[in-house]
């Protein structure tokens, strides 16, 4: 059985996501791979080994150049809706206390908050089933968690190529995790200052980076099913990393296989060579000696 390709050390040393297709099957599927190859004197084995690697590195490419920016904006929508979970349940403890304006401001948050749920079908759709005759009749802290546990889910039907994170945001953002009820403390500590504290100090230590694992392994799980098995996303990243690394590699090789041709057939008089010294030799150990330019 050929073996599957993997990404590996992207966005982070160590990872490695493997996809459900073969380099060789990618190549096989793909004319626009058919034509290299064809380089030197290289023949049958040798040739598929080139080529093979020769994408390889172009797909590696592909996820080094795009995993980092897609982990950094899958990491920074979350952060974005934690920051203003948080805020809001501290605008919910003020409005329970009946600080000047805390009401008048919560209602506005959460008329936005239901603004952005309801923004596609499936949003509408989820709310009708239950929460919108439910939200009248629950206390500020419970009607955020609704709201948020909603706007969770709203939040994984956009993340790029995600699969599950829509019902794992729900969960999280319903819970008591991001939404917190900051009153609900008052009897642990002596002043509600102290509940917020607390309840900081609680959330700091909260493994978030729990949650931002399991979401990006969920989208990396989406990103690698596509490519394993959309023809037209293969293009788009065989036309955008593969190709140019793949004719990069196939111009050195051919740019070696000149210089060793003209190397073999250029005559070398005696006189030349007793006086100039290993000349050729020299030239090709600093050849050798160039770290990277040869790389395969």
């Amino acid at each position: 059985m050929e073996e599957l390709f993997v990404f590996a050390d992207a966005p982070g040393h160590g990872d490695r996501w493997t996809t459900a297709i073969s380099t060789r099957d990618l190549i096989a599927m793909h004319p626009a791979l058919h034509d290299f190859g064809d380089v030197g004197d290289d023949v049958g084995e040798s040739r598929e080994l080139w080529l093979e690697e020769a994408v390889e590195a172009g797909l590696q490419r592909y996820g080094c150049d795009t995993f980092s920016r897609l982990y950094i904006d899958v990491l920074g929508r979350i952060d974005e809706m934690v920051c203003e979970a948080l805020h809001d349940s501290v605008l919910a403890m003020q409005a329970i206390l009946n600080r000047p304006g805390a009401a008048r401001q919560l209602a506005q948050r959460e008329k936005t908050l239901l603004d952005q749920i309801l923004d596609d079908e499936q949003g509408v759709a989820r709310y009708v089933a239950g929460p919108m005759l439910e939200l009248r009749y629950q206390r500020p802290i419970a009607r955020l968690r609704t709201l948020y546990a909603l706007r969770g889910a709203r939040l994984g039907r956009g993340l790029p190529f995600g699969v599950d994170a829509s019902q794992i945001l729900e969960d999280a953002f319903g819970g008591e995790a991001f939404v917190i009820d900051f009153l609900g403390m008052k009897e642990q500590v002596a002043r509600t200052v102290d509940a917020v504290s607390l309840a900081c100090r609680n959330f700091a230590r909260r493994d978030l980076a729990q949650l931002y694992r399991a979401i990006f392994s969920d989208v990396m799980a989406g990103l690698t099913r596509k490519i394993s098995v959309n023809r037209r996303f293969q293009r788009f990243v065989i036309g955008g990393w593969v190709l140019p690394e793949v004719r990069r590699r196939q111009t050195l090789r051919r740019l070696c296989t000149e210089e060793a041709t003209s190397v073999d057939i250029m005559p070398i008089e005696r006189g030349a060579a007793e006086s100039g010294g290993n000349e050729w030799g020299e030239r090709h150990a600093a050849h050798e000696d160039r770290s990277g330019f040869h790389p395969f």
